[in-house]
């Protein structure tokens, strides 16, 4: 292109023309190539990452230009016209707690006038209101046996605050990031006599009630299946990396955190905490065997059945 560009020419108005239009092809030209290599040494790039195992350049789309023109429609997916949106009935997933009629006024009605059945509407509610209950046990007392019957409480009742009281505490802190402060405040609103250290020990666990309840569901959700998914997954507790192993079937899930995430914490989160047991029994002698253990680590006594 460049011998086409005649220096003894340029001077000339026509020839300055043609010079510039042909620098400009030969810029154009090089731009090209320049483009057309850079995204061949980014797609080496790429693949070298891909090779060392690494994350090659990722697929970034362009933003639409939703102020401008539109575009071209690519897709027969964009072809169909927007469907009309229309708000869903939620009615069927609600549950209802109780029912009430209400009557029109006979006096207002015409005489003429016939019952037509009637028309559901339906309202979402809750009350919140003192629930303070006075249990009256029964007491007896065995003058022979030098002991006393009382009657027992219902289920939830221990302390000196009910099932419904604990659940809120629970919920406000827990799934609402409600502070206690602020728990304590709502609760002497509704008329409730309770103390900052009462509000703490219910969140807190100090009797380990909640402990206690996490290993029964551990318990019977192992009971539940014949088989167990198991996964682990790295978590920040306090500044430090630990382990969030979920244990889990299609009825329980249980989680718990642990500094490491070996073979024996593995078996720790299966007994739920609880100290670890060995059975040395025929079948584990002979996995000793077949492995070739040192007669010197072999545990010594013969087989206890009953381990």
């Amino acid at each position: 292109m460049f011998k086409n560009i005649d220096p003894d020419k340029i001077g000339d108005l026509e020839g300055a023309k043609i010079a510039i239009r042909l620098l400009l092809n030969v810029i154009e030209d090089f731009q090209s190539q320049i483009l057309r290599l850079k995204e061949e040494i980014q797609q080496l790039r790429d693949e070298n990452n891909r090779l060392k195992g690494e994350q090659g350049r990722p697929d970034v789309l362009k933003n639409k230009d939703t102020n401008g023109p539109s575009s071209d429609i690519s897709s027969e997916k964009e072809r169909k016209k927007p469907s009309v949106w229309k708000k869903s009935s939620k009615n069927e997933e609600i549950h209802i707690t109780r029912k009430k009629k209400l009557t029109v006024d006979k006096t207002l009605l015409p005489q003429d006038a016939e019952f037509k059945g009637y028309e559901n509407v339906i309202f979402q509610d809750i009350i919140i209101q003192l629930d303070n209950v006075c249990f009256q046990r029964e007491k007896f007392y065995s003058p022979s046996l030098k002991k006393t019957f009382l009657a027992p409480l219902p289920s939830g009742y221990t302390g000196q605050f009910g099932p419904g009281i604990k659940s809120y505490v629970i919920i406000q802190y827990y799934i609402c990031n409600v502070s206690e402060a602020k728990i304590l405040e709502s609760l002497r609103y509704c008329g409730v006599k309770i103390s900052a250290g009462q509000i703490d020990k219910l969140i807190h666990d100090h009797k380990g009630e909640f402990q206690k309840e996490r290993a029964e569901i551990l318990r019977e959700g192992l009971k539940s299946t014949s088989y167990q998914h198991y996964d682990d997954t790295g978590t920040r507790v306090n500044g430090k990396n630990r382990y969030c192993h979920i244990l889990c079937n299609p009825f329980f899930t249980y989680y718990s955190t642990c500094p490491r995430k070996d073979r024996l914490t593995v078996i720790d989160v299966l007994m739920g905490g609880q100290k670890r047991t060995y059975l040395l029994d025929a079948l584990a002698y002979t996995i000793l065997e077949g492995f070739k253990i040192p007669a010197t680590v072999v545990p010594l006594g013969g087989i206890n059945q009953d381990a």
